[in-house]
């Protein structure tokens, strides 16, 4: 679903690493937009399938970024991704500073 402001999505995917270690996957994002600056929320599961070490288990990820552009060749990415897995669950913030030279490939 997408509009001049918001795109959302869900995608599932069975053994996304086609190596039987995942049941399937589930992939989720929100996201509004704005001329210079974007808010995201993407979030996944993981269903571990009989075969992997983590026979049964499920991981989550919720990720929130927010992504400025003050200027066109400058944007700053920040946000905090929280990972949920068995008995224990990592908070990891993050930041990012991307700069466009123009030499594209």
């Amino acid at each position: 679903f997408t509009t001049s402001k918001w795109k959302a999505s869900v995608k599932v995917i069975p053994d996304r690493d086609l190596d039987r270690s995942t049941d399937y996957s589930v992939f989720a994002n929100l996201t509004f937009k704005r001329t210079r600056w974007r808010i995201s929320y993407d979030y996944l599961l993981d269903k571990y399938s009989k075969f992997s070490y983590r026979a049964g288990q499920k991981s989550y990820v919720h990720m929130l970024s927010v992504n400025i552009t003050p200027i066109s060749k400058i944007s700053v990415l920040t946000g905090v991704k929280y990972l949920i897995r068995g008995n224990s669950s990592r908070l990891n913030p993050f930041i990012s500073l991307r700069l466009r030279t123009g030499l594209g490939f």
